[in-house]
């Protein structure tokens, strides 16, 4: 790529073509769907479904999806928009609360339809033991694991942290990490997820 005169740039961000300045696609190959919530609710970009239904005034308030308040907030994703047999679901979470929360906290979940249990995914915050908590279940309902992982989760109200979950129900290595660090043991279980056909943010596959 040529050089601009008096300028200084990040070869593996930008590229330069034609003489014209460009951002590089720097999203995995095998990226599904990005959503940040910073102003929209609908997704920014992927390859399922990008429009976001929201529960019961879910709304985008200072930079983040809002869940907070006495109703049962939530948001819905329809579509094939969660990672196969392997994959990573990656999210921030910014609590209301420290410690164990005053009532159980679904942050993210999938399945193959609403109001049932075949293919069911979700990570919950237990308001008993302030457990972290992660189920999947087959293409049949079965339960491939449902368990949790180290000892008692105590978050801090108003920080962020960064949860990834790297998904490998094919070769039984399911992990979960908080801000890069594993949390709890690698899940060995293996299962066949079947087909998703929703992702809720919020809230189980009840609401």
């Amino acid at each position: 790529s040529p050089d601009i005169p008096d300028s200084d740039y990040d070869p593996d961000i930008f590229e330069v073509n034609a003489g014209v300045l460009r951002q590089k696609d720097t999203r995995p190959a095998n990226f599904q769907n990005y959503f940040a919530w910073n102003s929209q609710l609908d997704g920014n970009y992927g390859e399922g479904t990008l429009t976001v239904t929201p529960a019961n005034s879910a709304a985008i308030a200072g930079g983040f999806l809002d869940l907070t308040g006495t109703t049962n907030k939530y948001v819905t994703m329809a579509g094939n928009v969660a990672p196969g047999q392997i994959g990573t679901i990656a999210f921030v979470y910014k609590p209301n609360y420290s410690g164990t929360p005053g009532t159980i906290q679904t942050m993210i979940m999938y399945g193959n339809q609403l109001n049932n249990t075949l293919g069911t995914f979700f990570i919950q915050h237990s308001s008993v033991d302030g457990f972290l908590y992660l189920l999947q279940t087959n293409s049949a309902g079965g339960a491939t694991f449902y368990v949790t992982l180290g000892s008692a989760w105590s978050p801090t109200a108003g920080t962020s942290y960064t949860f990834t979950i790297q998904l490998d129900l094919t070769n039984g290595a399911t992990k979960l990490f908080i801000n890069g660090v594993q949390y709890g043991i690698t899940l060995t279980q293996t299962g066949t997820k079947g087909v998703t056909n929703y992702v809720r943010v919020g809230a189980d596959n009840n609401g």
